[in-house]
């Protein structure tokens, strides 16, 4: 006497194998973190030896396609001048942000407070970071989650 299978058994068996399957996260990237260190320099960015900024405010900026401008996080630097911003799913997806699609930028306001860093406490302006991705993970929680940290800062000083 043989086995005789049954379709329906077959395919019952594939639609439970497929519902308890999870889902990829496909490639919508949904969160993010920013981590980056600001030092004591005339450019904000760190050489060997450096020293970090504590205090410091960072906020991180897009420009919409429409105009407008929308801050997606902001944070204080550590006492080693490291800060790490929380980026998440506030314009649908972080895709746009990090491909370059809208214009994004992570700024610091100039002048510094002196005891902290004389070199930046003299000048008027800005630093301007430029985001850049370091990698892309896959969290269980959030989903993709991508790493960004910005490789350099532009010192825009107005005057001195």
């Amino acid at each position: 006497m043989g086995y005789k299978q049954s379709p329906a058994l077959i395919v019952a068996a594939l639609l439970l194998l497929a519902v308890a399957t999870p889902l990829a996260y496909g490639h919508q990237v949904n969160n993010g973190i920013l981590d980056a260190r600001i030092c004591c320099t005339s450019t904000g960015n760190c050489a060997p030896g450096s020293v970090g900024i504590p205090g410091v405010r960072a906020i991180m900026n897009c420009t919409t396609l429409f105009g407008n401008v929308v801050t997606l996080a902001e944070g204080v630097s550590c006492s080693t001048g490291n800060f790490k911003l929380g980026l998440n799913n506030v314009l649908g997806s972080l895709a746009p942000i990090v491909s370059g699609i809208l214009p994004c930028g992570v700024f610091v306001n100039l002048p510094l407070n002196s005891t902290v860093c004389p070199i930046l406490s003299t000048v008027d302006g800005v630093l301007v970071g430029v985001p850049r991705v370091v990698n892309t993970i896959a969290d269980p929680v959030l989903g993709l989650v991508q790493n960004i940290t910005v490789p350099l800062f532009i010192n825009t000083t107005i005057g001195s």
